[in-house]
């Protein structure tokens, strides 16, 4: 039979209470910006593509009904990160059907791109050519189904790949800021020490382009979100995500307690 030990019988009962007590987390959340957003949207996308008569409204659909019940929660804006491509679907067949939806609901959602496909070799995305080729066809596709309040300037390209050529066509075509990775990998091939500095810091910014540390990913979060705010106070935007397929009911749970807290502390949402 398995011992416990005093410390492990303390970490379970502190992430036993706070399930159920939410005290605060710290005065230094009071008023502090939040980025939410949703990686590698596919499934959703596609749906709505292949079947628009079965979805009357977007908020039909399983995954942006959960996320209208974030925000009509916990007043939670967010941003969903899409491809360009995946397969047999294309973000240019996406129906216009849902558009007058996607403008009424412009304040709290918005859309970015994420990469060429769910798939894509470091040698593809390091192609300025076809890199610009997938970011015009995806940017251009969201003004068009859903209006040009909906594109997000702040973006996180998938695997956090893209060359400083393409760090410049961003930032050209209006990118303010890039999320950078949530953990000691190398983003944007930005240079090590530049990593290390995000790493310590949370931000940093160049003439061209702001860079945030993404500082949560749910699905990673085992335990309390309450302790893992509790010790992630220095960062001055509280950068938050998630992927479309880690939506679990355990990973919902975690992200739920999480914007409540943060709602209690008054926070505001950015893009």
């Amino acid at each position: 039979m398995k011992k416990w030990t005093c410390a492990s019988i303390m970490v379970v009962a502190a992430c036993v209470v706070t399930v159920y007590f939410t005290p605060p987390i710290s005065d230094s959340y009071e008023g502090r910006a939040v980025h939410l957003s949703f990686d590698d949207v596919d499934i959703a996308m596609r749906q709505l593509t292949e079947d628009s008569t079965k979805y009357c409204s977007i908020f039909d659909h399983p995954f942006f009904r959960y996320l209208l019940y974030l925000h009509e929660s916990y007043d939670a804006k967010m941003t969903l990160y899409i491809y360009s491509e995946n397969k047999d679907y294309s973000v240019s067949d996406f129906p216009n059907c849902y558009k007058p939806e996607f403008e009424q609901n412009a304040d709290w959602l918005k859309l970015g791109f994420h990469a060429i496909r769910p798939n894509h070799s470091e040698v593809e995305t390091s192609q300025l050519e076809r890199f610009a080729v997938a970011y015009e066809k995806t940017e251009s596709s969201i003004v068009r189904f859903a209006g040009k309040d909906c594109m997000s300037h702040t973006l996180r390209l998938h695997y956090w790949q893209c060359t400083e050529e393409e760090r410049a066509f961003l930032a050209q075509h209006g990118v303010r800021t890039l999320l950078t990775c949530d953990d000691t990998r190398q983003s944007y091939a930005l240079p090590i020490e530049v990593c290390s500095l995000l790493q310590e810091q949370g931000h940093w910014a160049d003439d061209e382009l702001r860079y945030l540390r993404t500082d949560f990913r749910t699905e990673h979060i085992k335990w309390s979100p309450w302790l893992a705010l509790l010790n992630h106070t220095e960062n001055d935007t509280i950068v938050i995500f998630t992927h479309e397929w880690a939506l679990t009911r355990s990973n919902k749970r975690v992200l739920e307690r999480m914007l409540h807290i943060l709602q209690q502390h008054h926070v505001y949402y950015t893009h």
